[in-house]
């Protein structure tokens, strides 16, 4: 196993450990090589990043809070019911629900608020696209 010794490595491990444990469907995490077929509902993870974008501020390690976001892809079917692509998107956004904690090493990381919708549905291939944007909190 590799150590991860960087606090924006540390904010990752602790957000992919949340990710991997939602299962409403499949979580592409952002390394990932994945090939759906049509019929396949997934999770799309673009990237996190800070609000400050580029490298985390020095302040972090001293205890100082860094504020960034998740962005979330919920893909579903064009071909399956919107209310179904909606609700898939809610237990998402349930799963992330303001003031979830998320730690690895010694990196907390919190939810600040619930997590929105950004935009409007996309048509993308064979499947429907809601974005979700997650924010965060992170002390190390």
């Amino acid at each position: 196993m590799t150590q991860i010794s960087g606090v924006d490595g540390k904010i990752w491990m602790a957000i992919k450990s949340r990710l991997q444990s939602f299962s409403g469907c499949k979580v592409v995490m952002p390394e990932e090589n994945y090939n759906p077929d049509a019929a396949d509902k997934f999770v799309l993870v673009q990237f996190v990043g800070t609000e400050y974008g580029g490298v985390l501020p020095v302040s972090v390690l001293c205890g100082e809070p860094i504020v960034g976001f998740l962005n979330l892809s919920v893909a579903y079917p064009t071909d399956l019911g919107f209310d179904s692509h909606i609700g898939l998107t809610g237990e998402l956004i349930d799963h992330f629900r303001s003031g979830v904690k998320m730690t690895y090493a010694d990196v907390s990381v919190s939810v600040t608020r619930k997590p929105t919708m950004s935009g409007n549905v996309v048509r993308q291939d064979a499947w429907n696209r809601i974005d979700v944007r997650v924010d965060w909190r992170a002390w190390g």
